[in-house]
């Protein structure tokens, strides 16, 4: 038998009471088969005087409520705000919400854990939230608005005519730097055109609370030749932002005939670690390399590599135990270390001053170390007393408790560690956003996130983006596992040549609400979400397997265009549910479909305009409680139709040696034709004026 859980104590039967309500003695149930729990967004700047809600997906390890209609399971919700912890008892699995209520001003970090009956538990997932005095903060940045004045420009020697870039770059970043440390909250430019040196570019750096309005001003980038350049970098600051203007890229002038390379680096504008800032009301265009990215801070640490002494077996209430299922730390890994050959003793990596570490493969192409993404961090004191016990999840931020000094980290498989495991801290934009921004003739990508937690995009336009290098309009790849929880939301394309929307990597991308997009998922991309999308640009979703590519929700979106579905793992599932087909089918590569494994598109409707002749030729895939109207395509390639309706379908043809299977299917006012060499079954079907020749 394999170990049962209840919490981090091994078990074989749960009391409710004195009655038993589940006995595990026969079951076999895997102890690392842990819950899965993750956020939508959330909103991270939030007044004292609104209630906190938050929503949540959760499910268990298979995901059974959403691939098999299977909601029995029920869990309990832990959650803490800061160091108080509260919980909720009998949670359906698939979305919920929680709320928080009114919570005091300041920072907040919020927590959420989930715990299944058998008493195994998902990472325990961190959140921050700031909550503000929404009126008194408006005041203080009315009172704390810096209006630069001519006199202003003269004296810093600004030029707003487009001339003069190094002295103007150089007067911008002292008026801003001298406003920002007399404590000024906004500063306002004069309309105006401002010439930006390429050599040195607009820098926020270490700012907190600042707003850089550029009252509709245009940055327009000096021509030149390099080959790397910034115009405007928000760097490790504390709730700061550019609005309201146009940055103006060289596209149009770029010395490309002198410039090293292909000049992929010459960019717009980034956001560089920190918390809480953005990029919003703006206009980004004619840039030579990327428009709009994020990337990581300069506070990064990094120790505990190849320090951990794995062997077989777990830690329960602090101490070492057998498990032939697990990997452990013998060590007690310091949570802070020094080189006491300098004087004074200079800090290598200190965990516990910057209050979390991640865990997982350090920079490079990442991926998951083990087959489980979930691990579990015992914290003990100075004298290695024990502490407690935290579920983390690889690259997510694990916040180190209080008092903890050291740490045994307990792996949830049964494979031999890598080598590459590490103790990491690195500052990604948390809680940061673009919003509103128009990115028009952008040579590379308009927008490249590569790393952040809780980013925001909303509103935003891409036109004439990834043309001649990356081509795609927008792209998150280089951040791979440190790309976490973004949301992409009514967001529109436009005449963009290559790809839409990629994505090579990253967890819990959510794309919803947006028009005319078309978008692309690697199967390195973990649990994305796709709901609510007008797709007139196709599609392309790949999936590998649960350890790879996890949780993956689409639903609720209009197709006008064909998705296409890769499978590149013959026992994965994937399920594509309430979708909306507007003459056009799903096409589905993973050539191979069963009755639980496969592509499977559940309680969709499938619209064709009878005008536009066949449609589609739905392969490989199964069709569960769908309703095809006008349906005419030929029914070629191996593919189960249960429990689905078809309306008007005048002109259906079953072509091919493969099987088609019609299971409990009724067909009203149809017209089949069996065309050479073909294989069909019809099971308890309903036909109503059907003819089948």
């Amino acid at each position: 038998m394999k170990a049962v859980y209840q919490g981090n104590t091994p078990i074989s039967k749960v009391y409710q009471g004195d009655v038993l309500i589940q006995d595990y003695t026969d079951v076999g149930a895997n102890a690392n088969e842990v819950p899965y729990i993750a956020t939508y967004y959330v909103e991270p700047i939030v007044d004292l005087n609104d209630e906190i809600i938050i929503s949540y997906y959760v499910t268990d390890y298979f995901q059974r409520e959403y691939k098999e209609d299977d909601a029995r399971e029920r869990f309990t919700l832990d959650y803490w705000v800061g160091d108080s912890k509260r919980s909720m008892s009998n949670i359906k699995p698939g979305d919920n919400t929680i709320n928080l209520g009114k919570l005091a001003v300041g920072k907040q970090l919020i927590a959420l854990q989930v715990t299944d009956r058998r008493g195994r538990k998902s990472h325990r997932l961190f959140q921050e939230i700031c909550v503000i005095d929404k009126i008194k903060d408006k005041g203080e940045q009315v009172v704390g608005t810096y209006q630069v004045t001519e006199n202003d420009l003269k004296n810093f020697n600004i030029a707003a005519n487009n001339t003069k870039p190094v002295e103007t770059t150089k007067g911008l970043n002292e008026i801003i730097k001298f406003a920002a440390q007399k404590g000024y909250r906004k500063l306002v430019l004069p309309l105006g055109t401002y010439r930006i040196d390429e050599n040195t570019g607009i820098k926020l750096e270490r700012f907190n609370q600042f707003t850089l309005d550029l009252n509709g001003s245009t940055m327009k980038l000096n021509p030149n030749a390099l080959a790397k350049c910034m115009m405007i970098t928000i760097q490790d600051c504390y709730d700061c932002h550019v609005v309201n203007g146009i940055i103006e890229g060289d596209v149009r002038e770029h010395d490309f005939a002198n410039a090293p390379n292909s000049a992929e680096w010459v960019n717009a504008v980034t956001i560089n670690g920190g918390s809480y800032n953005s990029f919003e009301d703006l206009q980004i265009k004619d840039v030579t390399g990327y428009g709009t990215s994020t990337m990581f801070g300069s506070d990064t640490i990094v120790g505990a590599a190849g320090g951990f002494g794995f062997a077989l077996g777990d830690i329960v209430d602090g101490k070492w135990v057998d498990s032939t299922e697990r990997y452990s730390s013998q060590n007690f890994v310091s949570l802070s270390d020094y080189r006491m050959d300098l004087k004074p003793p200079k800090e290598k990596y200190d965990y516990t001053r910057k209050g979390f570490f991640q865990l997982g493969a350090y920079l490079g192409y990442q991926g998951n170390v083990t087959d489980n993404w979930v691990y579990k961090a015992t914290f003990y004191d100075g004298n290695k007393n024990y502490l407690t016990t935290i579920e983390g999840y690889a690259y997510r931020r694990l916040y180190v408790p209080k008092d903890a000094k050291f740490v045994r980290i307990t792996l949830y498989s049964s494979l031999t560690p890598s080598s590459a495991i590490t103790l990491f801290s690195i500052d990604m934009p948390l809680n940061c956003k673009f919003k509103n921004i128009y990115h028009k003739n952008i040579r590379a990508v308009g927008m490249a996130p590569t790393s952040f937690n809780n980013l925001l995009v909303e509103g935003c336009t891409f036109e004439e983006c990834g043309y001649a290098l990356a081509k795609c309009a927008f792209d998150a790849e280089d951040g791979w596992d440190m790309m976490q929880d973004l949301t992409f939301r009514k967001n529109k394309f436009t005449n963009n040549p290559h790809n839409n929307f990629l994505t090579c990597a990253g967890h819990n991308i959510i794309v919803e609400d947006n028009e005319n997009i078309g978008m692309y998922f690697w199967e390195r991309t973990r649990s994305y979400v796709v709901r609510n999308n007008v797709i007139s640009l196709g599609g392309n979703y790949r999936y590998q397997s649960m350890t790879r590519t996890g949780y993956v929700r689409i639903q609720n979106n209009t197709n006008i265009s064909p998705p296409q579905i890769s499978l590149t793992d013959k026992q994965a599932t994937l399920v594509i549910k309430n979708e909306n087909y507007i003459h056009c089918t799903p096409y589905t590569r993973s050539n191979y479909v069963s009755e639980n494994e496969g592509v499977k598109v559940v309680d969709s409707v499938f619209e064709y305009d009878p005008l536009k002749g066949v449609s589609g030729a739905p392969r490989y895939t199964q069709f569960i409680r769908c309703q095809f109207n006008n349906y005419k395509a030929y029914l070629s390639d191996e593919s189960i139709y249960r429990q689905c309706i078809f309306n008007n379908a005048l002109d259906l043809r079953l072509h091919g040696a493969t099987k088609k299977q019609f299971i409990e299917c009724q067909f009203n006012n149809c017209w089949m034709k069996a065309q050479g060499a073909m294989d069909a079954i019809f099971d308890k079907c309903k036909m109503v004026d059907m003819t089948l020749y």
